[in-house]
């Protein structure tokens, strides 16, 4: 799994220290749902539960984690919140999925 140097950890969680320590493992909040970029899809970000992260047919070679959220509804926030901030900091989309995708070295295979 590839995260975000940009990483978002809901605050719907209450257990921030155990989810960082959980991360550094490779190991994922049960029930959580994630927000990442995919450097192979026209979408700017798509959102993941853990269950469907993690079946056979997701590349995730292709994904970058930028979020992990509590729910559906809390990713989709999010979602809004990170295109709302990129858009008052660069006045429009162009270089969204560089800032993650390349400036982090993610590559399709």
């Amino acid at each position: 799994m590839l995260f975000s140097k940009y990483l978002l950890v809901s605050e719907k969680f209450d257990n921030h220290i155990d989810i960082l320590k959980g991360l550094q493992q490779n190991v994922l909040p049960e029930g959580s749902v994630l927000l990442c970029v995919n450097s192979t899809s026209q979408n700017l970000m798509e959102i993941y539960s853990t269950n469907e992260f993690n079946r056979p047919h997701v590349k995730r070679n292709d994904l970058l984690i930028i979020a992990i959220c509590a729910n559906r509804k809390d990713a989709r926030e999010k979602c809004a919140k990170i295109v709302g901030d990129f858009v008052n900091e660069h006045k429009s989309m162009d270089g969204f999925k560089n800032k993650f995708c390349e400036r982090q070295k993610i590559t399709g295979d």
